[in-house]
């Protein structure tokens, strides 16, 4: 007997499974061994359909080791620094959230927490076992600091104006419970009125997952799934009041605003949107194996011409993982991340090297990982001089 882990309800089904998955995606691994060996999992994403949340029914937390190894950051690139920057003037600009004290859940290498102490004149508070000092060009300024470890009610500071929460509740097997969490640090407050304090989350769309058939979107860190719906029921429920729902990055993501929830009732998810999102995990179901099919014939038909994969990040990772034995076919994966160069995928243990490589053997194929970056792409490809076939996910 499975329960919904948002909800509670018995009213769970499996749509999707992929064993011998590895649990980390973007953990560097040093060594070709180190990385075929990494330890792996199994995802059963299952569907409630009282609340509409998806979530890996095989999830093991005890599997994971968030590090300092784990190289999530995206800003190497052109493309996604506008967009960070974007996303974080008009969030300062719409609640005037200048000279605030604001907290970051999960704020890895800390680069949006620096924009906001940048941009608002504010001063924050992030927290990331993954935060490298070291790393961090922005270190030895006074308007963030940064805790080395998991958020906790009883680390954080008791006047918060804003919580900000990117990329990280789809890490979290139970999420009702930090928002639970969110409610006490916001009720025990000294600083801005309960009613006041700001929530900003983001996390992936799984309603464009669901649609694209973008299997290369489920990982194993990923344990919870929300379509703009599902995401908003679930803080409503917990006493939230949705302020915003936005859907951002070409689709990819969304993004949520809400302050605790007042005296007047705020409605949640609607049977209608239910049985939309009830539609595509069916469809999803039904599509998945001929879209990966498609993409192992069409790898295997381009053997002879070579083929190597353009990021070397989790969607890699999950490509090559549902491919099987296909992913013999690829020779090697690029990356324009610095730090990622050198390491190994874990799991298939293909090669991660600096796009100036490619000019040395140029392959027949690249397969793009992310569509939004092909622009940028493509003119670092015409920079090398490498006229390969280019294709994304």
């Amino acid at each position: 007997m499975t329960r919904c882990l948002a909800c509670g309800s018995l009213d769970v089904r499996v749509f999707y499974e992929q064993a011998g998955v590895p649990v980390h995606s973007v953990l560097l691994c040093a060594t070709r061994e180190e990385a075929v060996d990494f330890p792996r999992g199994e995802i059963r994403l299952g569907f409630c359909a009282e609340c509409g949340f998806i979530g890996n029914l095989s999830f093991r937390e005890e599997l994971l080791r968030y590090s300092q190894d784990y190289e999530e950051t995206q800003s190497f690139s052109p493309t996604f620094r506008a967009f960070h920057e974007s996303l974080t003037r008009s969030f300062l600009d719409r609640h005037g959230l200048h000279r605030k004290k604001i907290v970051e859940i999960g704020c890895g290498k800390g680069d949006f927490l620096h924009l906001i102490c940048q941009m608002g004149d504010n001063e924050g508070l992030g927290f990331d076992p993954a935060y490298i000092p070291e790393r961090d060009a922005e270190a030895g300024k006074d308007k963030a600091r940064f805790i080395q470890d998991f958020f906790s009610e009883e680390l954080c500071d008791s006047d918060v104006d804003a919580f900000c929460c990117k990329m990280t509740l789809e890490h979290i097997t139970r999420p009702a419970e930090l928002l639970a969490t969110l409610r006490g640090c916001i009720e025990r407050s000294d600083g801005a009125r309960p009613e006041e304090a700001l929530l900003f989350f983001q996390v992936p769309d799984v309603t464009r997952i669901l649609r694209d058939v973008a299997y290369w979107d489920i990982y194993y860190e990923h344990c919870s799934y929300f379509s703009a719906a599902s995401l908003r029921n679930l803080f409503v429920r917990a006493g939230f009041e949705p302020l915003r729902v936005a859907s951002e990055y070409d689709a990819q993501y969304l993004t949520l605003e809400a302050r605790p929830l007042g005296s007047a009732g705020v409605e949640g998810i609607s049977a209608a949107e239910l049985d939309c999102l009830a539609r595509d995990v069916d469809s999803f179901a039904r599509e998945f194996e001929a879209r990966r099919t498609w993409w192992r014939d069409e790898l295997e038909r381009r053997a002879s011409r070579g083929a190597v994969l353009w990021g070397g990040g989790s969607k890699a990772v999950a490509f090559v993982t549902a491919l099987g034995d296909t992913a013999r076919q690829v020779n090697y994966v690029v990356d324009i991340n610095p730090h990622k160069q050198g390491a190994f995928l874990p799991g298939s243990g293909h090669a991660v090297l600096n796009p100036e490589q490619l000019a040395e053997n140029p392959p027949g194929l690249i397969v793009l990982m992310n569509s939004i970056y092909r622009g940028e792409v493509e003119a670092q490809l015409e920079e090398l001089g490498v006229d390969s076939e280019l294709l994304a996910l």
